[in-house]
């Protein structure tokens, strides 16, 4: 695996508890037959998506990049 990707992999790695935090917090204001692992995954997707997608240099917290898309993400999954 490429150097970059092995950091991306891992950068998305540490921010899981940001999926797993969102998807509880969205979790409490669905119907009850919509099912956490759903969420999840649709935030996991998410999550990589926003390690591919992260650019260091426009001075931008990974978290708080990857908070809105991997939010984006499960809303679109739900949809």
């Amino acid at each position: 695996m490429p150097e970059d990707r092995l950091d991306r992999k891992r950068l998305a790695e540490r921010h899981l508890p940001l999926v797993k935090g969102l998807a509880k917090k969205l979790r409490d204001k669905l119907p009850a037959h919509v099912e956490m692992e759903d969420i999840l995954g649709y935030g996991h997707r998410g999550l990589m998506e926003a390690a591919e997608r992260y650019d260091p240099s426009r001075g931008v917290a990974f978290s708080t990049f990857a908070y809105y898309r991997v939010q984006g993400a499960m809303y679109d999954g739900l949809r």
